[in-house]
């Protein structure tokens, strides 16, 4: 959903005077993922996505292609295990599968492959959805598709937050930070944190500096909901933890990523307004007996305001690590996905497909530079 910053807001990002010269965002758009059979591309979130092998691969995700049922018109979530690569200016649909059928995973790039962790959806030969702890990588060797297991975390993570940092690969489940050796793997999953704060999920965050950064997030407690702008960092050093200056707005699946050179960037993420709109109808509407009238007139109601939604937040941020400081540097063209991963990819960092608006996806690429 679209925010539009205060005054007193503005001023209070404005960039100080010791800070270095904001970086310059340039957006360029790469070939859509490819077509589904006789359907037209719909586009998928959640990608586990990475580079391997001078190539971009793109596993996984989820859509609604049911014609005419959407997310609350009956439709049904329908998760992928297919790999899709894009070399050059062609995709190519891999010969192989991952060993789930999932999105919303955590994603890191770690030399040539891609490691995927976590996600929602399906085990292989599984019936049953759930939130998954699995972890696996995938990477190109003469053209083929190979797929490695790692460990699984000790528990399961949607949306994570983590990368690579001092050998090890670092990734969050919940509220709780865990490490993995990459040089002995099959030692295992280790919990070095937690993060601090009120319980929330759906938080952005990288590596960058050393340090695991956690980015906003929301949490439910009851019927109630909270939205979050506390940034924080964790020295994966010493294992401390320092609060940070607060993200802009309030909001989750906000897409963070290192840009270099000491700055972190952040695009998008879902904020209260319209979150909470449909959630008023969304809420009694499930304490209905589903089918019934009270429950189709709610039901209504929450269908008018998906057919309606004005998409998410579209703002570009960057941050300053020595400044501490947060300010707008510019504007994602268009509709701004969610639940997408931020590829490093020559030079700038590619993002594919990803939620535009309540239940919609996007079969768009973009790839994201960023000049001093």
């Amino acid at each position: 959903m679209k925010t539009i910053l205060s005054a007193a807001l503005a001023a209070s990002i404005m960039v100080p005077a010791a800070w270095a010269d904001p970086l310059d965002p340039n957006w360029t758009p790469m070939p859509s993922l490819p077509e589904m059979g006789a359907l037209a591309q719909i586009g998928r979130s959640g990608l586990c996505a990475g580079t391997s092998d001078g190539a971009l691969l793109f596993a996984g995700g989820a859509n609604f292609p049911e014609p005419t049922k959407t997310a609350s018109r009956g439709g049904a979530k329908t998760y992928y295990d297919d790999v899709l690569i894009l070399r050059g200016q062609d995709w190519i649909v891999a010969e192989g599968t991952i060993p789930v059928r999932a999105d919303s995973f955590l994603s890191v790039q770690d030399g040539d492959r891609v490691v995927c962790i976590g996600g929602q959806g399906y085990r292989s030969g599984a019936d049953k959805r759930e939130d998954l702890a699995a972890a696996f990588s995938m990477r190109l060797e003469d053209g083929a598709l190979l797929i490695e297991d790692l460990p699984d975390l000790p528990a399961a993570s949607v949306l994570g937050a983590g990368g690579i940092a001092e050998g090890r690969l670092i990734a969050t489940a919940g509220m709780g930070v865990y490490a993995l050796d990459l040089v002995a793997p099959d030692d295992g999953w280790s919990e070095i944190a937690q993060i601090p704060g009120p319980k929330r999920s759906v938080y952005g965050g990288t590596t960058a500096d050393g340090m695991l950064w956690i980015v906003g997030g929301r949490n439910k407690t009851g019927d109630e909901w909270s939205h979050y702008a506390e940034t924080h960092a964790l020295d994966l050093a010493t294992g401390t933890w320092r609060r940070a200056a607060d993200f802009p707005v309030p909001a989750g699946f906000v897409t963070v990523l290192d840009a270099g050179g000491g700055k972190l960037a952040a695009i998008g993420g879902v904020d209260a307004d319209y979150f909470l709109r449909i959630q008023s109808q969304v809420i009694p509407r499930n304490k209905e007996e589903k089918g019934s009238d009270a429950w189709t007139a709610l039901n209504d109601q929450v269908t008018w305001l998906f057919d309606h939604h004005p998409g998410f937040m579209t703002q570009l941020f960057e941050y300053d690590i020595a400044a501490d400081a947060w300010t707008q540097i510019g504007w994602h063209p268009g509709p701004a996905p969610i639940n997408r991963a931020p590829v490093p990819f020559e030079g700038g960092w590619v993002l594919a497909g990803g939620e535009v608006s309540a239940g919609k996806r996007t079969p768009h690429v973009w790839k994201l530079e960023l000049a001093d």
